[in-house]
């Protein structure tokens, strides 16, 4: 299995040239997710006082947002 498998799917040939590509409006769908997903990350390392706990909710949060979108296909 690919390790792009959302891509793979709204991949079209383009040309000769370019080859496979997707459209701007999947490619900045992905890239608002990754902004949204590295924005929850980064709260970690700015947070000091972390918890162990709010550390493994925050990763939690992440991952079930990387399964929601995933799921988009």
């Amino acid at each position: 299995m690919s390790d792009t498998p959302r891509t793979d799917k709204k991949a079209f040939w383009a040309s000769e040239v370019i080859g496979f590509a997707v459209s701007t409006d999947f490619a900045r769908k992905l890239e608002r997710e990754n902004a949204a997903l590295r924005k929850m990350l980064d709260l970690a390392f700015r947070i000091p006082n972390m918890t162990d706990a709010e550390l493994a909710e925050l990763i939690r949060n992440c991952r079930a947002a990387i399964d929601a979108a995933r799921k988009e296909i």
